[in-house]
């Protein structure tokens, strides 16, 4: 005899939106104490995120000055 099922539930775009934020957020707290580190030897740290000739998430520009 066939059975009836449920749907799985769909999330929303809003939740998939706040999904996706907070692994890039909770991601990125990692990244925030080697800056603060960086700064504390006198460096400052600039960069930026983008996407390759593939379209993968990549780091475009990584750049660390020391200031005097």
């Amino acid at each position: 005899m066939p059975e009836i099922v449920d749907l799985p539930e769909r999330q929303t775009q809003e939740q998939i939106a706040a999904k996706h934020k907070k692994a890039i957020g909770d991601a990125l707290t990692h990244v925030l104490p080697a800056m603060d580190a960086a700064k504390v030897d006198g460096f400052k740290v600039s960069w930026a995120v983008g996407t390759d000739y593939a379209g993968r998430a990549c780091i475009t520009n990584l750049v660390i000055l020391k200031e005097f």
